[in-house]
């Protein structure tokens, strides 16, 4: 529970991201599916932050494992 602040971090950049994105394409779409699809753009954001996260946490183990011996 000690990254609790770090995820909410990137989930509130993330939906910011998610905005300008939005804003960037100028969709015309009524006003619920733009909440979706600003939270759908956040959404791929964490995702991607989390994969390139837990792929650098498991390289780091990795690497200590090959210093141990």
């Amino acid at each position: 529970m000690k990254n609790v602040g770090f995820i909410m971090f990137i989930a509130g950049l993330s939906i910011i991201v998610g905005w300008f994105i939005y804003n960037l394409l100028k969709i015309n779409v009524p006003p619920i599916l733009e909440i979706a699809i600003i939270l759908m753009f956040g959404g791929v954001i964490v995702v991607i932050v989390g994969l390139i996260y837990e792929r650098l946490k498991v390289k780091k183990k990795e690497e200590e494992d090959i210093n141990k011996y």
